[in-house]
């Protein structure tokens, strides 16, 4: 993940708020990247025991792999636009993954 640290704060902001909502932390806007990073990996895997909880419940002998893969990045930039763009990949046993792909571009003088 590319965390905006610093920049035009209206621009700053929108994108952590973006970025945050992406990853589940709803209306919040954190400074830190890294806790931004940390807290959204204590909310996946609290996810993640719940649903092989349940998986284990219903098929005790049943052996998987688990994958939840998150990327998000910066992919175009110019002085007037910023675009963002990113997507999580899960793979929960079975034939194949899934994946959902998201992006949003941000106007940077506001």
């Amino acid at each position: 993940m590319v965390y905006p640290a610093d920049g035009p704060k209206d621009l700053v902001d929108s994108v952590r708020m973006w970025i945050n909502n992406r990853l589940g932390l709803k209306d919040t806007i954190i400074a830190d990247g890294a806790k931004v990073a940390r807290l959204a990996l204590v909310q996946q895997l609290d996810s993640n025991k719940v649903d092989l909880a349940g998986m284990t419940k219903d098929f005790p002998d049943y052996q998987t792999q688990y994958v939840t893969l998150w990327e998000i990045s910066p992919v175009f930039e110019t002085g007037k636009v910023l675009t963002y763009a990113g997507s999580i990949y899960t793979y929960t046993g079975g034939a194949h993954g899934s994946t959902v792909s998201f992006g949003s571009t941000f106007r940077t003088d506001n």
